[in-house]
């Protein structure tokens, strides 16, 4: 069984957002942009992949944050607390990558 099949990559022109119509909640939806189609299988599933797009942002914030405080830019971050939170994020995304790379076997 292939891995991640919700995601597929490749050349795809246009974009769409498409909801099922023969199941009562619409999903599987599926949505394409540029050369991504991703489809959501269920709510939960939409839910845990915004959760990993947020923890990228959420990463890239505290790499920025702990440039600055090891440049010594900014006096009142110190560089432990930003290195603390940043591997509760890498924790946390780990987690995520992981239930999104199984999510049709857990489901």
């Amino acid at each position: 069984k292939a891995c991640m099949s919700w995601l597929t990559c490749g050349f795809r022109v246009g974009c769409f957002c498409r909801s099922s119509a023969t199941s009562i909640d619409g999903y599987p939806k599926k949505m394409a942009l540029g050369c991504c189609q991703v489809s959501l299988l269920s709510q939960e599933h939409g839910k845990l992949i915004i959760s990993f797009i947020l923890g990228l942002t959420l990463t890239i914030v505290h790499l920025c944050i702990l440039s600055s405080a090891c440049s010594g830019s900014s006096a009142d971050t110190h560089p432990a607390s930003a290195i603390l939170g940043m591997c509760e994020i890498a924790l946390a995304m780990f987690c995520m990558a992981v239930l999104l790379l199984r999510f049709e076997d857990i489901d």
